[in-house]
């Protein structure tokens, strides 16, 4: 029940069912993967965001980057709009997934016990 919450509240599920859960050890590298894909997202969508501000100004290239700027904003959505639900789905059904890069990282952060 804790690694559904962790994901279902995204970051702050993930924070606090990390301090609070001590044992769980899938529990806890769901926290870990919860608040790495929430953060993964933020970063992404601060990235995309830098990027087509600055380039915007840039008067030669600012119609392609019009242009651009929402095929790249919907693929980039839509790999996190999947990759969420999906671990929700997933953990609510008591399988573990693991996320191509951010799993692999999860387990790296998490020491075993």
């Amino acid at each position: 029940m804790a690694a559904d919450l962790a994901y279902l509240f995204g970051f702050m599920g993930g924070i606090v069912f990390l301090v609070l859960e001590r044992r769980n050890r899938p529990a806890r590298l769901a926290a870990v993967q919860s608040i790495l894909l929430s953060a993964a997202w933020l970063a992404a969508w601060i990235a995309y965001s830098i990027l087509f501000a600055v380039l915007g100004l840039v008067p030669c290239v600012r119609l392609v980057v019009f242009a651009l700027a929402a095929p790249v904003s919907f693929l980039v959505g839509a790999v996190f709009f999947v990759a969420w639900p999906l671990c929700v789905v997933r953990s609510f059904r008591g399988q573990a997934l693991r996320l191509p890069f951010l799993g692999e990282l999860a387990e790296r952060l998490l020491p075993a016990h």
